[in-house]
């Protein structure tokens, strides 16, 4: 996971003493709802930076958990974070000391991560999910610009390759490649995707998008999903290639549409070899075909 962004120098630095009232150093017991989040809403979770336009926010236990091996590696470590200072010596070993013991929550807890996830709230990509995406796969040089196929730079992308992203990032701790998510990012994911994988809260279903949608901003991560790769519809299919808006123009123009639809709707589907898809990505293909494939 990366540290996003550059760190404004208006993140906060009181000096040792950088917590009111702080005359001693007492690391016994600690939580992040007894003196972990003093520290972090004093000198990190301020407006001006990881409390409002720097990222990843630092406002709520399940974000400081997530971040919470940057925490280690910027301010106690490095001690580069804030950038106008170290924290307090005290502070920085009561960091240590909570991290090293788990990060819990609450005194009461064992270990940390799985406690007040926010899971039984209704998850949505516009919320929990995009951040999870965006930190930890979404990043420069990996799934957002880089060689990594597919990209997860918006909601249908992920929402395509959903069973992808459980089976690499929930249940095998294949990706990201180089660190795993903590066990509250896995949960969200994953309660995310068995409730339907919905966009925005009030949604009743995911993957859907207009009545009439259109091949750049809906059609297109479809086929690139599960149809326009290796082996199959990339380019050296003799019939039908789905690389390009051009390819269906030729399709449409041999009168082939049809098909697509046909295969798709088979109760045993032998199309996508991938992996049947689900009915709301057929309906979308169906409403694009029949509303005359706009581009």
């Amino acid at each position: 996971m990366a540290w996003i962004g550059i760190i404004s120098y208006s993140c906060s630095y009181e000096g040792p003493d950088d917590i009111p009232g702080l005359q001693e150093c007492d690391t016994a017991g600690l939580s992040y709802e007894t003196g972990i989040k003093q520290i972090i809403n004093a000198n990190c979770a301020l407006p001006t930076c990881h409390g409002g336009n720097q990222t990843p926010l630092l406002t709520n236990y399940p974000s400081v958990y997530a971040n919470r091996n940057e925490i280690m590696q910027r301010a106690v470590v490095e001690r580069t974070m804030p950038p106008s200072g170290p924290l307090g010596q005290c502070s920085i070993e009561k960091l240590k000391t909570w991290i090293d013991n788990g990060a819990p929550e609450f005194p009461a807890d064992t270990t940390g991560g799985n406690i007040q996830c926010d899971t039984n709230v209704v998850l949505a990509y516009n919320g929990q999910v995009k951040t999870i995406i965006d930190q930890n796969c979404a990043t420069s040089g990996c799934h957002l610009d880089g060689p990594q196929r597919p990209w997860f730079s918006n909601y249908l992308a992920v929402y395509n390759n959903r069973q992808l992203i459980l089976e690499k990032a929930v249940e095998s701790d294949q990706m990201p490649p180089n660190s795993t998510l903590d066990s509250c990012s896995k949960e969200v994911l994953r309660k995310w995707i068995e409730a339907g994988a919905i966009e925005s809260e009030g949604d009743s279903i995911g993957g859907c998008s207009p009545s009439t949608p259109r091949y750049t901003n809906d059609i297109q991560l479809i086929f690139e999903a599960s149809c326009a790769v290796s082996g199959c519809h990339d380019g050296n299919h003799p019939k039908m290639n789905f690389t390009s808006y051009n390819d269906f123009l030729a399709i449409q123009a041999d009168g082939d549409l049809d098909k697509i639809i046909k295969k798709t709707e088979l109760p045993d589907p032998d199309m996508p070899k991938v992996g049947a898809l689900d009915p709301c990505s057929i309906e979308r293909i169906k409403n694009w075909i029949n509303s005359g494939i706009p581009e």
